[in-house]
Parts: structure tokens; sequence; C-alpha cells
């Protein structure tokens, strides 16, 4: 995957948590049950996806070097 691609997933990743975190909220709100449809382990895993995406480094050019 490269880095610009990687980049758009991350970006992606970040729009649908916050989508997924104001459906949460307006539900709480309307005092319907979050975690009747399982949205802190959606959550959960979209932050581990990102940290995934986010987390991976270039190497430098010294490392490069044989």
């Amino acid at each position: 995957m490269t880095a610009e691609r990687r980049f758009h997933a991350l970006l992606a990743v970040l729009g649908l948590l916050g989508v997924m975190f104001v459906a949460a909220c307006v539900l709480a709100y309307n005092n319907r049950s979050v975690e009747a449809i399982g949205i802190s382990g959606v959550l959960t895993g979209l932050i581990a996806l990102a940290g995934t995406l986010a987390g991976q480094r270039q190497p430098t050019d010294q490392e490069r070097k044989p």
C-alpha cells in the first residue's frame, strides 16, 4: 500500500469514527441503548485500525544503506 493510499484510508477511518461517535451521541441523547447495536465495539476496532494505518513509519536513509 502506498503512502497516499494509506493516508486516504486513514482519513476515511477518521471520518467514519466521527460519524459513529455522532450516531452514538444521538442514540444516548434519545435514551436508546448504544450497546445494543455494538457501537462501542465498532469504535474500538476503528481506533485500532487508525493506529495501524498511522503507526507505520518509513525507514530512514541510514536504515536503507546495506
